[in-house]
């Protein structure tokens, strides 16, 4: 739950009031896959969550997830969701 409601937090305070930004840094709402951002982004999200180099199946599972996401909940709720399962996933740094 602390995942889904960071992912949330984030996702409303970055993107959706267009704020500060930290996380999202490279795209808007109105980025897709096809975007060199969106890749962009996500490269940078998990380098600074996990430290490692996205590769391009990762990057490609993500995109996926993103985009069936997307399908039916839209943009915002896709980035949320995304944002979730790389601060579950076990690779996450944290200290």
């Amino acid at each position: 739950r602390l995942a889904e409601a960071a992912a949330d937090y984030a996702v409303r305070t970055e993107l959706e009031e267009d704020g500060r930004r930290s996380l999202f840094t490279e795209v808007k709402l109105h980025h897709r896959p096809s975007d060199s951002a969106f890749g962009a982004q996500l490269d940078a999200l998990v380098w600074r969550l996990h430290a490692v180099r996205l590769n391009q199946a990762r990057r490609d599972r993500l995109g996926d997830f993103w985009s069936e996401v997307q399908s039916i909940k839209g943009p915002a709720e896709a980035w949320r969701r995304t944002l979730s399962v790389l601060l579950r996933d076990p690779e996450m740094v944290g200290y």
